[in-house]
């Protein structure tokens, strides 16, 4: 007896450590392996429930599906219900009644399959433990949630003791409820009852300690903790649809007001452009895809089509200009500095163009070059101005030139004329 208890014992404990290992592991797999864990614990406590699985000695009877692996349900359930609020101890209870009716729909579809009396078959009696069962857990949550909240409020009591008194005041009632409406009619009521009263104030004596420590571990804040509006939103199912539609209502007026300042902030952009004439690229360079402003194509009077990659922008650029431009590009890739360029660009009608572009680069992680991002501007006519300036200098120069050297002459002549007037 005293090895089987003991052996029954540790495995107990051993399945609390695989919860908290889980439950650490959220971050990595979310809390979805806890709950499949939650499941296969209800229906473990289900079957061996239904198979008679105990341990019987000297008068002391233990049922082991009670014993290990409901407990375990039970950890479960207060550690997602302080850790993460009452949305997820309500997720829990939801786990739990989903995987007992579905553990006893296959009971009943088995039944009528094939003949399961040598495992289980769903009876009247075993309908009647499933039912008093099920109506335990959902007062076992109710419970935890009371219990903890009305203890949270005694400052002085210390952390251990608090979950002390939670785990064995739920685990108590759960007895008193669960026992009594399922094995009343029993010849072993009063040891079945007695047993599991014993047993389970010695489970809460190993495991509030773990449980305090899983929490002090975890940071665990009263103060920070979420907390139920009231004590029956632990079961109120119907808020979950409410804060789903709630989070949903938010989300669209939050995204309505992003929009009208998007929609503010691109008016003003777009007033500002109109005022400079220029026109905004969007290079990306990992798939060669250019994107333009509609100002680009009224300047040139292509489609958006026919200039959509550096190919096709090559091929626009006058041949004489094409290798400064390439050279100003390659030096800005490398040294991640702004870039300026003037050059001249064919428009669709075929005459060449003078523009002046400027643009900036984004690197990634590993510093390659993926996005190029910049404007440009029609300087045509400032580049006539200046070349036509350029022309009339060049012409002025000459004609000084030519005044120059006709004033030379003339200081050469007349020095000769003095030179012969003196002989």
């Amino acid at each position: 007896m005293l090895i089987q208890f003991l052996i029954l014992s540790g495995q107990t404990v051993f399945f609390w450590l695989l919860a908290i290992f889980l439950y650490n592991r959220r971050e990595r797999w979310t809390l979805i392996p806890l709950y499949i864990y939650l499941a296969l614990m209800t229906l473990l406590t289900h079957n061996l429930t239904d198979l008679g699985f105990s341990i019987s000695y000297d008068g002391w009877f233990f049922l082991i599906g009670s014993f290990s692996f409901f407990t375990t349900l039970m950890f479960i359930a207060m550690a997602l219900y302080l850790f993460e609020g009452p949305r997820a101890g309500r997720y829990a209870l939801w786990a739990i009644l989903a995987t007992s009716a579905f553990y006893i729909g296959i009971v009943y579809l088995l039944g009528l399959q094939a003949d399961t009396s040598a495992w289980v078959r769903l009876t009247p009696a075993s309908a009647w433990i499933y039912f008093w069962s099920i109506l335990a857990v959902i007062i076992d949550i109710i419970l935890l949630a009371f219990f903890w909240e009305l203890l949270s409020k005694i400052k002085f009591l210390p952390l251990v003791v608090r979950v002390f008194i939670v785990v064995f005041g739920v685990l108590l009632i759960d007895t008193l409820i669960f026992v009594t409406g399922a094995f009343w009619s029993s010849p072993a009521y009063q040891s079945i009852l007695s047993s599991n009263i014993v047993i389970r104030f010695f489970l809460s004596l190993i495991g509030a300690p773990i449980m305090a420590s899983l929490l002090k571990i975890q940071g665990f804040s009263e103060e920070a903790r979420e907390k139920p509006k009231n004590f029956w939103e632990i079961i109120n199912f119907r808020s979950d649809l409410e804060t789903k539609i709630t989070t949903l209502e938010e989300i669209l007026a939050r995204h309505r007001e992003l929009e009208k300042k998007f929609n503010t902030i691109e008016e003003t952009y777009q007033l500002a452009l109109s005022g400079t004439g220029a026109a905004i690229w969007d290079w990306d360079l990992v798939n060669d895809k250019i994107t333009w402003s509609p100002r680009f194509f009224e300047i040139t009077g292509y489609d958006p089509k026919q200039v959509n990659s550096r190919k096709n922008f090559d091929k626009m650029v006058h041949p004489d200009d094409w290798k400064l431009l390439e050279s100003v590009l390659i030096k800005a890739q490398k040294s991640g500095e702004r870039f300026d360029a003037e050059y001249r660009f064919k428009m669709k009608s075929g005459e060449y163009r003078w523009l002046a572009g400027t643009g900036i680069i984004k690197f990634d992680s590993d510093h390659k070059p993926i996005r190029m991002v910049g404007s440009i501007i029609d300087i045509n006519e400032k580049k006539g101005s200046e070349e036509a300036l350029k022309k009339r200098m060049e012409e002025i120069s000459r004609i000084n030139s030519l005044m120059i050297g006709r004033e030379l002459k003339m200081i050469k002549l007349k020095k000769e004329l003095a030179s012969n007037k003196g002989k």
